[in-house]
């Protein structure tokens, strides 16, 4: 799972372009794990261990103070991305801020 994670970091277009970049480094990161997707780097920012810890990871951020929180599937087709947020839903409604 994390492999896939991982790739979601550093293969989405402008995920971690200047503007992303830029906030990570602020949180702390060093370039070198920007620019690697560190492990560190990507349990930070990409959910990937089942939809009870997803959740439990979006409640993390909203406690912290995010205005939101974005959800992205790991899937490579809409079938199978819609799948795995419909199986995420019923951990996510239990999530208020």
């Amino acid at each position: 799972m994390k492999a896939t994670a991982r790739g979601k970091v550093t293969g989405a277009p402008g995920l971690l372009g200047s503007s992303y970049a830029g906030s990570i480094a602020r949180l702390g990161y060093p370039a070198e794990e920007i620019a690697e997707a560190s492990d560190r780097l990507t349990d930070a920012i990409i959910g990937h261990c089942g939809p009870a810890a997803i959740a439990a990871e979006v409640r993390e951020h909203l406690a912290a103070g995010a205005d939101q929180v974005t959800l992205m599937p790991a899937a490579d087709d809409l079938t199978a991305g819609m799948a795995q947020l419909e199986d995420l839903a019923p951990a996510l409604t239990e999530t208020s801020r």
